[in-house]
This record gives C-alpha cells, structure tokens and sequence, in this order.
C-alpha cells in the first residue's frame, strides 16, 4: 500500500480502497482477557465504521468537532476512531484509569463537544462533564 501523503487522501479513502482490495482479509484482530477472539474483515471494519460515522453524524458530530474516546482496548475504540476521521472529526484520546478531575481537565481542555465511553465508565463521565456546557452529548 502506497500512501498518497502530498494528496488529499483520507481515512475514508484508505479504508475503502483495502475493503475494496482485500475484503475478506483481516483487519482487525482482538483477544480478550479471557481469549475471546474477535475478528473483522476489512470489508466488515468499513461496514461497522460506516454505520458508526452515520450514528455520531446523527446525533450532530460532524468535520471538526472534538470528540473525547473513553474507552478500554477494544475493537468498538478502533470502530469509533475510524468513523471520527470518518466524518472529519478530532478523536481526543482518554485514559480509562483517569479520575473525575483528570476526566473533567481533559474534556474541557480538548474542547470537547462529546464524549464516547462503555456503561462501566458513564458515571464517571457524567460527574467529570456535568459543570462543561459545551458537551453536547455522552
């Protein structure tokens, strides 16, 4: 693969083009803790980040926004990177061992318009983001 770095090439391209190239090959390989494997194609990774990039651009993020990820390793943390850049989004990375007020410092710092987690962490989301007005959405 030969990156189009002087282009106007994007994630989107990228990924399209191997779905397009190598659809059945993996993309993406995840092993749980417990050695559940989870494997996707690169024709379903661009199927999944897709319909991420619909669902985000259905609740109002779009090109630009700041989009803060609080999430384990998982293969939902890539979906949700990819469809970020996707829509043209800035994918703000947070740590899941971050405390409220490291949560709270990184949201607002980021200027974060949302915030993208699991159910173990949402309140904790909500108590690090319910001062921040600017957050339009968890």
């Amino acid at each position: 693969m030969i990156l189009d770095i002087a282009g106007e090439r994007t994630i989107r391209d990228l990924l399209n083009e191997q779905a397009s190239l190598r659809a059945d090959w993996p993309a993406l390989e995840f092993e749980e803790a417990d050695g559940t494997r989870t494997t996707l194609t690169y024709q379903e990774l661009a199927a999944q980040v897709q319909a991420a990039a619909a669902g985000l651009s259905k609740i109002g993020i779009g090109h630009g926004d700041k989009v803060t990820i609080h999430m384990a390793n998982c293969p939902d943390f890539v979906i949700t990177w990819f469809a970020l850049a996707w829509l043209g989004a800035i994918m703000v990375p947070s740590n899941t061992g971050n405390e409220v007020a490291e949560l709270e410092y990184v949201v607002e710092f980021s200027d974060s318009c949302a915030v993208v987690t699991e159910p173990r962490y949402l309140e904790r989301i909500k108590v690090a983001t319910a001062a921040l007005p600017e957050i339009r959405t968890i």
